[in-house]
């Protein structure tokens, strides 16, 4: 990825964001107000190295196809998202059995297209795995319970000070705080609705799963012809909801909005 792609990347800045507001939370108590710059220095420091080792990868593999996936972590076994992962995998095989075992060849030649357009989703879900993956970590590195907690803290403290400078001062730190705890919110709302599309994914994929069955089921005779093409043109229209689910849940994503 270019330098100029890597500024854009939002992943980057929440993460300098907070490492920021990490540094700053560490260094509060024995610095106080001069700890708000060495903060904003760490979350610069973590971009820019960010931006320099994404351009240099991206020099150096500039003639082999990126995957943006390869670049996002896998899920811990036990999470949300590992598990919608593996229905995701099971409904996958169960089509990719019945589209084996389809046998007429009209209904072969209407479903072969299927298999592929289901490993594409199923690569799409695990993008977005990735993706909450990157979320969980995120809120857990910026340790929202301490972030109330030194704000509530902050916040009497303001309200008992007496000394104006001073209390300016403290007040634009608690701007600060203020700022990382939005950022961490909207993360995790964000995180709540990837995962809610990754759900209404997987069910889309079983229901898919479901409507295969019944079209193997009918075959091509001819008394039950009219309900195949019926149930083909709902998995189909099935089909076409789902990826377009997955392809809205990418682009807020990349919002991060």
């Amino acid at each position: 990825m270019a330098a100029g792609d890597e500024l854009k990347d939002p992943w980057g800045w929440l993460v300098a964001g907070v490492s920021g507001g990490i540094g700053w939370a560490a260094l509060a108590a024995a610095l106080g107000p001069v700890a708000i710059p060495v903060g904003i220095g760490i979350g610069a420091a973590v971009l820019g190295t960010k931006v320099a080792i994404g351009s240099r990868s991206s020099a150096s593999d500039s003639s082999k196809p990126t995957k943006r996936s390869s670049q996002l972590p896998k899920p811990p076994p036990d999470s949300q998202q590992a598990g919608l992962l593996q229905q995701a995998e099971v409904a996958q095989r169960r089509i990719q059995s019945l589209s084996q075992a389809a046998g007429d060849a009209w209904l072969t030649e209407k479903i072969s297209h299927v298999d592929d357009e289901v490993a594409v989703v199923r690569q799409r879900l695990s993008d977005l795995a990735g993706r909450v993956t990157v979320a969980d970590a995120s809120i857990a590195a910026a340790r929202p319970d301490l972030l109330g907690d030194q704000r509530s803290r902050l916040a009497v403290t303001i309200a008992d000070e007496r000394d104006d400078e001073l209390r300016a001062e403290r007040q634009q730190t608690l701007a600060a705080l203020d700022t990382q705890i939005d950022s961490v919110i909207r993360l995790g709302k964000l995180r709540d609705t990837l995962l809610s599309r990754m759900h209404t994914a997987v069910l889309g994929l079983e229901g898919l799963a479901a409507r295969m069955g019944e079209l193997v089921a009918l075959g091509d005779d001819a008394v039950s012809m009219d309900r195949s093409a019926e149930v083909l043109a709902e998995l189909t229209s099935d089909l076409d909801t789902v990826r377009s689910g997955l392809a809205e849940a990418e682009a807020l994503a990349t919002r991060l909005s």
